[in-house]
């Protein structure tokens, strides 16, 4: 049901608000953090950890953009779609780890297109919690970037086309 919620609007669905706002004692911080994300038109998604495999619930239509996915493409499936042959296992590690322990963090991965065109993003993850500390929604934040900063192992490095 609330994957179908997802799939017929274009706005952040209800459940997420509500699984997050419980009765209106959302994380002050957190419900900051996702209007502003949706009013300012980022690139993102909100997934679902109560889900079996923490699937996106929401896209944003820059994050659409960004990928060459469809709303269709990506609502209910894992982020990992994204990932290719460059993609880092170490960062792919901190991510999943950071995922499990509820944590924040970030990392510049190398992702790719619904083409196979790779780029470089440099993701943010953040838990959403509810009144009560428990961790309800995450968001990611994506943004493309010219490559990994200069203390990353991976600066320098020249990303592939997908099975190149």
């Amino acid at each position: 049901q609330i994957l179908m919620e997802c799939k017929s609007k274009n706005e952040i669905p209800s459940i997420v608000y509500e699984n997050v706002l419980g009765s209106n004692e959302m994380d002050k911080q957190d419900f900051s953090l996702v209007q502003s994300l949706q009013g300012s038109q980022q690139c993102f998604v909100i997934t679902d950890p109560s889900l079996q495999d923490n699937p996106i619930v929401y896209a944003s239509g820059g994050f659409l953009k960004l990928t060459g996915y469809s709303k269709e493409d990506v609502l209910g499936r894992n982020c990992r779609f994204l990932q290719g042959p460059d993609s880092c296992p170490q960062k792919i590690q901190l991510l999943k780890k950071a995922v499990m322990n509820g944590e924040d963090t970030g990392v510049c991965l190398a992702n790719y297109t619904s083409d196979g065109t790779p780029f470089w993003n440099q993701v943010f993850i953040a838990a959403l919690r509810d009144a009560h500390n428990n961790v309800v929604n995450y968001v990611g934040v994506l943004s493309k970037v010219a490559g990994p900063s200069p203390d990353d192992p991976e600066y320098g490095k020249v990303l592939q086309l997908e099975g190149k």
